[in-house]
Formats: structure tokens, C-alpha cells, sequence
């Protein structure tokens, strides 16, 4: 059962950064959101250098 709790997770996770994906490439209105979803996990992987999509827009 655990098998399936963990392939529910992952397609779930898959699902949210397809639907990221479309904003983002379609810059659709929850573009900023849906960068800030998918950079979230990157300070940890990056020493902190990545930038949010507010960050982003006030440096504009």
C-alpha cells in the first residue's frame, strides 16, 4: 500500500508542475505563483541564489 501512497505523491507532484509549466510558458496571469512553487525547492540545492518572482519584478 505504501507503493501506492508513494506513486500518488510523485504523480501528484508531476501534475502541479505540468500545470506550473502552462502558466509559465502561456504567461498566464499565476505565472509569479507558479515560478515561486517550482523555485522553492532550489535554495536548498543552490545555496539560496535563486530569485522569486516578486524579487524579480521589483528589480524590474
Amino acid at each position: 500500500m505504501r507503493e501506492y501512497a508513494d506513486a500518488a505523491a510523485e504523480l501528484d507532484a508531476l501534475d502541479d508542475v505540468i500545470a506550473d509549466s502552462n502558466a509559465l510558458l502561456n504567461n498566464f496571469t499565476a505565472w509569479p505563483s507558479a515560478w515561486d512553487r517550482q523555485l522553492a525547492p532550489l535554495p536548498q540545492r543552490s545555496g539560496g541564489r535563486g530569485a522569486t518572482a516578486q524579487q524579480t519584478s521589483r528589480a524590474r
